[in-house]
This record gives structure tokens, sequence and C-alpha cells, in this order.
């Protein structure tokens, strides 16, 4: 005998979801992670009850009225792809110096912390100078020759200012090296915050000062990074934050492709679907 279909199979063939123990209609999302990448749209969409399998194409889902005002960048590993040029700088600078440049794995391993705590987690002291030429040189002569801005950004910025969403940079950079890498971009953003203004990543500081010149809650913002730090200081200051996707940040959570997936090609009124 044929079985008849469970109650759940019943809902789901008249296209009701259960969420949350609640049975709700599909609608569009306001708020996800990118629509192509099931990973990380399991880890967001678990905790409403929703399961989307490997390998297939997310649609979207009402999960709420939360609507987006305010996306954060950080400006390392996000607005450029700066790996190449921060360990050509360390190598470069401390071998002038006479002294031995760690492994390019071990450099890296501190990525995301200002250059002095940096100096300090490979055993070099920092007091003779050597963190502000590595600052310096950095933007001034390795950025611009071993980097460029990820490709789309510009695009992608303004794409978003087109929806009335306000686009910040946190970033622990000094502010001279943060003045000189914008620059390179060639965008006008609504507030820069840098390692100048508070307690540098991963403390919350910079992130909750950002959204405070923005006029902005912490539950409509959207932050994106690239490392722990970041990962950390998004935690701590109770902002959605997002990884870019590097070979250096595969353990990381949330991570994404691109940053055109910022924009969903299909969105409603004014909110957007965020990566």
């Amino acid at each position: 005998a044929r079985r008849a279909p469970h109650r759940l199979e019943q809902q789901e063939q008249r296209g009701i979801r259960r969420v949350a123990g609640v049975a709700r209609e599909p609608g569009p999302i306001a708020l996800s992670l990118p629509l192509h990448c099931s990973v990380a749209i399991n880890r967001v969409l678990r905790g409403q009850g929703a399961r989307i399998g490997r390998g297939q194409a997310a649609q979207p889902r009402q999960v709420g009225d939360r609507e987006v005002k305010a996306v954060l960048l950080d400006v390392d590993g996000v607005l450029f792809d700066s790996a190449e040029a921060i360990y050509q700088t360390f190598k470069t600078v401390l071998r002038e110096r006479g002294l031995k440049c760690p492994s390019r794995g071990k450099t890296m391993k501190h990525f995301g912390l200002q250059v002095p705590p940096w100096l300090k987690e490979m055993g070099i002291c920092s007091g003779t100078g050597i963190a502000r030429e590595i600052e310096e040189r950095f933007v001034d002569e390795f950025l611009p020759k071993h980097s460029a801005p990820e490709r789309g950004l510009v695009e992608t910025l303004n794409a978003l200012r087109a929806k009335k969403i306000a686009v910040g940079v946190v970033t622990s950079q000094t502010k001279y090296q943060a003045e000189k890498s914008l620059k390179l971009v060639g965008f006008e953003f609504d507030c820069v915050v840098t390692g100048d203004d508070g307690k540098p990543k991963p403390a919350p500081d910079l992130l909750l000062n950002a959204l405070k010149k923005l006029g902005v809650k912490k539950k409509d913002a959207v932050y994106v990074g690239d490392t722990w730090v970041d990962v950390e200081a998004g935690r701590a200051a109770g902002v959605k934050t997002l990884i870019l996707a590097r070979p250096y940040n595969k353990g990381l959570p949330n991570r994404t492709r691109s940053l055109k997936r910022l924009i969903a090609r299909r969105h409603t009124s004014n909110k957007i679907v965020i990566l």
C-alpha cells in the first residue's frame, strides 16, 4: 500500500516551511549569506529551522523585517588582497636591519594585528623604529607594487550607495596608512575609523565608533573582514560579521568568495541580500 504523505511533507508541497516551530510562507530574504555559498547559508539558516543541501541554489526566504543600513569594511585583506605586500614589507625591513624574518606562515599567522603587537608576537622589539618603518613603507612602496583594489570593489560600493546604504571603513591601520590606502581605491566613504581612533581590533571599540558616526544600530549593520581579529571584534561589538575568503582564513566562519556578492541580483524595496 502506498504510504500517506507525512503532514510536514504535505505542508512543504503547499509551499509552507517550518521556521522556529511556526509555519511560514516563503518570501524574500532581507539578510543572508551568498546565494551560491551553501555552507555559509546553512550556518545562518540552520538557526531558523531551514536547511539547504550541498550544491543546491538557495532560494530567498523571509527571516524578518531586518534591513541593512550600513556595511563596514576592513582594508587589508578586504579592500585589497594585501597579504603578499605585507609579507614583503616585513621581510625587506627586517633583513635590511640585519634581523631574520620568520617564514611566511609564521609571519602571516598574526595578520590583522597592528604592527607593534605583531612584531612582539614574532619576538622582535619594535622600540627601534621598526614598526614605524614597516607601516610607512607598506603603504608607500609595497602595497602599490604588490596589490590593487579588490576586483569589482568600486562597482560594489557604488551599488550599495545606490541603495542608500552607508559604507564605512574600520581598520587597525594608522590614519596615515588608511589615507594612503584609500587613495588607491578612489571612493569617498561615509566614515573612516582607524587604529588611531580607539583601541584596535579585536576590541570592539572601532566598530562601535563607526556605528556611532553613522548613526546606525549594530543590528542594522554588517561588517566584512578577513581574519580571526575581525571575527572577535565583530562578536564583541555584536555586529554580524562576514569573512572574505582568503587562503589564510579557511577555518573561519561565515566566509564569502567575493565582495561582488554583497549585492544580490534580486532585491526588493531598499533591502538587499547581504552575503
